[in-house]
């Protein structure tokens, strides 16, 4: 029983050694208000200049809605992508751009919405493709 009652000990003791310090699902890291100064499309639409918020609802899907949250724009299918390496820390939130035609509005290809953590060596962080 005492060897039983001792290895339940340890096993809650080492458990409590690999938890996060930052959750991953924390609001921090699933919800963001970015401002775009032109145009932009998500899968299905296209969106005018304004303040969006890109919220992660669950593993590959991304809701992007009105600043105050009162409309919904869409849920998109994404893929998980790594950030390029970079040679020093980022601290902003990213979107890549893909390519348009002459007179249309790009397409949003990736959001990263946190930056690399500082104790990340390779400065990477992980985006969401959008599935076109």
């Amino acid at each position: 029983m005492k060897r039983i009652l001792m290895i339940s000990s340890l096993a809650l003791l080492f458990s409590g050694l690999f938890v996060p310090a930052a959750d991953a699902n924390s609001d921090q890291y699933r919800i963001s208000h970015l401002t775009f100064s032109g145009a932009f499309q998500l899968p299905g639409v296209t969106l005018p200049e304004g303040t969006y918020t890109f919220e992660r609802v669950a593993p590959g899907v991304i809701r992007v809605l009105s600043k105050n949250h009162m409309t919904v724009y869409g849920t998109f299918m994404t893929i998980p992508t790594l950030r390029p390496l970079r040679t020093g820390h980022t601290t902003k939130q990213e979107v890549v751009f893909g390519e348009a035609a002459a007179g249309e509005a790009p397409p949003v290809k990736v959001w990263y919405p946190f930056p690399a953590p500082a104790f990340f060596n390779y400065h990477r962080s992980v985006g969401y493709e959008f599935l076109y």
